[in-house]
């Protein structure tokens, strides 16, 4: 029998876990990574590797011929080291929180409304510094953003220092992944790509040694759903859109969407 004298303390410190789960549950509505998927709500992540989300079970079988590859290499990559680094942990939760604007930003800075084959060639790079925040997702702001050509954005990067190991290995199986849901979606979905990347240096710097950061974002897009976009939502200054959404911690909600053409007689016959 349990203790009846003994009282549950109230002074608890919340644990690690228990701040990320709540991170979680604060954070922007996320996409099924499953492709076709038309559910936006709350998701669970990837248990392995913390890097796809789904809205359920059935939805993670089916795509993880997809996800496989990926999420062993990621795997292996944090098992590498005993503890997540800090930068590392900070991006995670930032990646999360600000998924729906970044890919937004990506979508309006690459054009893809009227200039689709451009998310072949190019892709969005965030470089971030670390500034106070209570929110352990908003823990970062924009130092600099674009977009740049692919063969750019690799000059960039190791430039910028982050792990060119884990970059090489990981890249091509992002491209495998993204000729697989092109064919599985005959050409109607693509992946963007967007480069995160968190660097120890400003005003705000965290003292001690803390070595860059890489996320990379392949984030599934439906050319019949980037075409039909409201001009309101599409125009306008993205980048400056991109800043103050993060500067003032108000992640863009992504939206439900009432009917998605996945189809590609419904697409042809509705051109």
């Amino acid at each position: 029998m349990p203790d009846q004298g003994k009282k549950p303390s109230t002074n608890k410190k919340p644990s690690k876990n228990s701040e990320d789960a709540k991170e979680s549950e604060d954070g922007a509505i996320s996409y099924c990574s499953m492709e076709n998927c038309l559910f936006r709500g709350p998701m669970k992540a990837c248990a392995r590797c913390k890097s796809a989300w789904y809205c359920s079970v059935q939805c993670q079988k089916k795509h993880w011929e997809l996800h496989k590859p990926i999420c062993n290499h990621i795997l292996e990559h944090i098992q590498r080291t005993p503890e997540e680094p800090l930068l590392d942990r900070h991006l995670r939760h930032w990646s999360t929180r600000f998924e729906a604007t970044m890919l937004n930003a990506c979508i309006r800075g690459l054009n893809l409304k009227h200039e689709w084959d451009r998310i072949e060639k190019e892709g969005l790079v965030i470089l971030l510094q670390p500034r106070p925040h209570s929110h352990l997702g908003s823990r970062l702001h924009i130092q600099r953003a674009g977009v740049y050509k692919i063969e750019v954005i690799h000059s960039m990067l190791d430039a910028v220092g982050v792990n060119a190991e884990h970059r090489n290995r990981l890249l091509p199986l992002q491209m495998e992944a993204r000729q697989r849901l092109q064919e599985r979606t005959h050409g109607f979905a693509d992946q963007a790509y967007i480069f995160a990347i968190a660097r120890n240096d400003g005003p705000n710097a965290i003292e001690g040694r803390h070595p860059s950061a890489l996320r990379i974002l392949t984030p599934a897009v439906y050319k019949p759903q980037v075409v039909s976009m409201p001009m309101t939502e599409y125009d306008g200054d993205w980048l400056q859109d991109l800043k103050d959404q993060i500067h003032n911690d108000r992640p863009m909600q992504h939206k439900p969407l009432q009917k998605l053409v996945i189809h590609r007689a419904e697409y042809l016959s509705s051109r």
